[in-house]
C-alpha cells in the first residue's frame, strides 16, 4: 500500500492485512505525518475488534492507544491496554511495558478522563521503570551499547518528551485543577535518580 493513498486504503483493498493496518496506523501517530483521526479510523478496523482484544504485541497496543488518546477517546485507550495486557509474557511485562510506555499512554487517558489520581498513579509507575541512559545524547555508535540500550528499559527521557509535546492536552488536566506542581515534583524526583549523568552535567 502506498503511504500517498493510505486515506483511501480500505476501499481500494477491501482485504487489507491486520499487519498492513498495524503500519498505517503507526504512520499515522508519527510526528510528521500526524493524523490521529486517521489513525484512529485505521485502528477500528483492526482484527480482532478492540471488543474482543487478542494478541496485540506492547507496541500495537501503544500504537493504538495514542491513536484513541490523540481522539480524545479515553476509553477505548483504557480498554485497549486492559484487553491485551495479558498476551505479555509476565517474566517481560515490566520491561515491555517500559519500552513502549504504556504506563504514560495509560495515565495520559485517564487525565484526559479528568481521573487525575489514576492518572499521576500510572505516571509514577511509567517514571520508575524508565531510565535514562548513560549515553543519552552522546552520539554512541557503539553497537554494544546501543544493543543494551535497545533491549534494556524505556527512555525516560523520551517519556517527558511525550508528556510536553505530544500528551500536553491530557496533562494540562492537571493543570486546570491546579495540581500540576504534582508532575512537576514527580518528574524532579525521577529525573533526579540520574542527576550524575553526564547529560546533566557541564563539566
Amino acid at each position: 500500500i502506498s503511504t500517498l493513498s493510505l486515506h483511501d486504503a480500505l476501499p481500494i483493498y477491501p482485504d487489507i492485512t491486520d499487519k498492513e493496518i498495524d503500519f498505517i496506523v503507526a504512520y499515522y501517530i508519527k510526528p510528521y505525518f500526524r493524523n490521529y483521526e486517521k489513525a484512529a479510523y485505521f485502528a477500528d478496523k483492526r482484527n480482532p475488534v478492540i471488543k474482543r482484544g487478542n494478541r496485540f504485541t506492547p507496541i500495537i497496543i501503544a500504537n493504538m492507544m495514542q491513536a484513541y488518546i490523540g481522539t480524545g477517546r479515553y476509553d477505548d485507550a483504557i480498554k485497549v491496554f486492559e484487553l491485551n495486557k495479558g498476551n505479555i509474557s509476565p517474566d517481560l511485562f515490566e520491561l515491555k511495558t517500559s519500552q513502549t510506555h504504556l504506563y504514560l499512554f495509560l495515565s495520559a487517558a485517564y487525565a484526559g478522563k479528568k481521573e487525575l489520581d489514576k492518572s499521576i498513579k500510572y505516571l509514577k509507575k511509567e517514571l520508575s521503570i524508565t531510565k535514562v541512559w548513560k549515553t543519552w545524547l552522546l552520539g554512541s555508535h557503539d553497537p554494544d551499547i546501543l544493543w543494551k540500550r535497545a533491549m534494556g528499559k524505556g527512555d525516560m527521557l523520551y517519556s517527558l518528551f511525550l508528556i510536553v509535546f505530544d500528551l500536553g492536552d491530557q496533562f494540562n488536566e492537571f493543570k486546570k485543577a491546579g495540581r500540576y506542581g504534582e508532575i512537576e515534583r514527580l518528574i524532579e524526583n525521577s529525573v533526579g535518580r540520574y542527576k550524575d549523568l553526564p547529560v546533566f552535567n557541564d563539566e
